[in-house]
């Protein structure tokens, strides 16, 4: 199980991110960026403090469809240290429907981040978004609430609820599942 964050969630401690494992999550995605000149606030604080509580930890860049968001995204990566194979696959998060020539910008943002990383990214988006594009070969963390399992196959991740709850905490998560056990997740984080 884990989890994925931004600023708006809260102002986070090591003992948060503590608290987060021992709960069990054991992976946890932090938002780095958004567009061609937004960076998160605590990136680089939840980034290094979910490394510090040893949680699986990887970055996702909200996809605006901007010139300059690969460069943004590169930028905020190593602001956080981020290295392939140690943290989770970099993430495009595709929320935004009706951003002109989405599949060619993320076509050319997911060859860029293969590029760059040798490593293929992960794709964030929900079944209607992606319904109908045709992009090189990503990793998908499907966005779907109130099913017992997405209706996308081949998932790496699930983002199954953005109501989640965790003891302690007043405000709602968005929770995520891994396809299988921790186990093959830090498999599967060594070898992607």
């Amino acid at each position: 199980m884990g989890l994925d964050i931004y600023h708006g969630d809260g102002d986070f401690t090591l003992k948060d991110f503590q608290k987060f494992k021992k709960c069990g999550h054991s992976f946890i995605f932090v938002k780095t960026s958004e567009g061609s000149s937004y960076e998160d606030p605590c990136a680089v604080s939840n980034f290094v403090l979910a490394s510090k509580a040893d949680m699986m930890v990887g970055g996702y860049h909200f996809f605006r469809g901007e010139d300059g968001e690969t460069e943004k995204f590169f930028s905020v990566l190593s602001k956080v240290g981020y290295t392939p194979h140690k943290h989770l696959p970099p993430v495009i998060d595709y929320e935004v429907d009706g951003i002109v020539d989405a599949e060619s910008k993320l076509t050319k943002l997911i060859i860029a981040i293969k590029n760059k990383y040798k490593i293929t990214p992960i794709l964030y988006a929900s079944p209607s978004i992606l319904e109908g594009l045709h992009l090189p070969y990503y990793h998908l963390w499907v966005a779907e609430y109130g099913v017992t399992k997405p209706s996308i196959q081949n998932w790496a991740f699930w983002q199954y609820t953005e109501h989640g709850k965790i003891d302690g905490y007043s405000n709602d998560f968005d929770l995520d599942r891994f396809y299988s056990n921790e186990e093959v997740l830090k498999e599967w984080l060594r070898t992607n």
